[in-house]
């Protein structure tokens, strides 16, 4: 996850990741490490290696120590393993609550199918027309000098957004499915009864606060306030859901004759239509 509002393209979570699998490893200066990842005999114009320590760097991933040594400042081991990788970007990030990045994709989430057949410059102008705009009092007229991103940074943007489970980057566009971060946030969690029916009303009231960029989440919110309240799940998410239903992860449930009942985008090739009124965790549990 991006940890300053200047996500480059060179900053890939493979490589982010590459550099703290190193610092775990053993413990080496600055000019070290950017040696070890990027030799001096490799003839490139662009310092990869100094962007990713920079990247990790910020996010607070890793640290320098006193004997000017990299040390990794994630939980053991964070980085030998993807899944406690991803969860260790999420949090750290999310203890900057007024990223770019934050907004971002709490708006391509919450758009709909339409994000899906947008390129970078189409991303770039509907986020600024959407959000930007409304929210700073910024006028058309100001829209490039104004711009939050620009094309390489919804590049960088869809590198990570795809790592860390919310969809896919597929021919310049981004397919929301945010069914990958959703199992990993279920795997870990422990206050919602595992095997049982749960109200879907206290299931959304947990997504609020697991994926605040989702449905009814501050940073959805900060985007899609007109939403508050309604029990219409957006497309994001009734497609998060359905992936995991189909996996056998969880089991939408609709009581006949439950009095709260909640609606995912409605689908005619699943057999969960659309009315919902409680879930079921089963699987994806973590061990």
């Amino acid at each position: 996850m991006p940890f300053d509002n200047s996500i480059k393209n060179m900053q890939t979570p493979e490589r982010v990741r590459a550099l703290c699998q190193l610092v775990e490893y053993s413990s080496y200066t600055k000019n070290e490490l950017l040696e070890l990842l990027q030799p001096p005999a490799v003839n490139t114009s662009e310092n990869i290696a100094a962007e990713c320590y920079n990247f990790a760097s910020k996010g607070n991933l890793i640290v320098e120590n006193k004997d000017r040594k990299v040390i990794s400042n994630m939980s053991p081991n964070a980085a030998q393993d993807p899944v406690t990788f991803r969860r260790e970007i999420i949090r750290n990030a999310h203890q900057q609550p007024d990223l770019v990045f934050h907004r971002f994709m709490a708006w391509a989430l919450g758009k709909g199918q339409d994000v899906m057949t947008y390129k970078s410059e189409k991303l770039v102008s509907s986020f600024f027309l959407d959000v930007t705009s409304k929210t700073k009092g910024i006028g058309l007229s100001n829209e490039d000098r104004n711009r939050e991103y620009n094309t390489t940074n919804t590049k960088g943007w869809m590198n990570w957004a795809s790592y860390l489970g919310y969809g896919f980057e597929h021919k310049g566009s981004f397919l929301v499915n945010p069914s990958l971060r959703l199992k990993e946030e279920l795997m870990f969690d422990t206050s919602l009864d595992k095997g049982k029916l749960i109200p879907f009303r206290t299931f959304m009231s947990w997504l609020a606060l697991a994926l605040p960029e989702l449905d009814g989440g501050i940073y959805n919110e900060q985007v899609y306030s007109e939403r508050n309240g309604s029990q219409q799940l957006s497309y994001a998410l009734s497609t998060g859901l359905r992936s995991l239903h189909s996996q056998g992860i969880v089991e939408l449930v609709q009581t006949r004759d439950a009095g709260d009942v909640w609606h995912l985008t409605p689908s005619k090739l699943h057999e969960v239509s659309s009315a919902v009124t409680g879930i079921k965790i089963v699987g994806g549990q973590e061990g």
